[in-house]
């Protein structure tokens, strides 16, 4: 648990290695891994990630658009919290755009929508 703990500090939550208890369903933080591979859950993701992205652009008078999502974590709550780590690259910068990783934490709820906690560049 100690690892664990130390992981989600140091990356607020976004690279989850461990998944301490395999039985707990709630309150822990854990890779998605797996189920990106599903699309429907991969298709959830994008849209989150995408929400996170509409906000970060608006926000600062950018142009960026997911390029693809890397890896997620989630952890159920009222709702369910995501931490997407995703490519993006600058919509004007044409085919030749570089892109760049970028992570969103994104509580999505049935009743209340998707809130964007967080949309950055991911810390180096």
């Amino acid at each position: 648990m100690e690892l664990y703990h130390k992981q989600v500090e140091e990356s607020n939550g976004f690279d989850v290695d461990l998944f301490p208890d395999p039985h707990a369903m709630g309150g822990i933080i854990k890779p998605m891994g797996p189920l990106l591979e599903d699309e429907e859950w991969l298709t959830v993701v994008e849209e989150c990630a995408a929400t996170a992205l509409d906000k970060y652009n608006k926000d600062n008078e950018t142009s960026l658009v997911l390029v693809k999502v890397l890896k997620a974590n989630d952890v159920i709550v009222a709702g369910v919290v995501y931490y997407i780590t995703f490519e993006v690259k600058d919509a004007n910068g044409g085919v030749d755009a570089e892109t760049r990783v970028f992570q969103a934490q994104v509580w999505g709820t049935i009743s209340e929508g998707d809130e964007v906690s967080i949309c950055r560049p991911k810390k180096q």
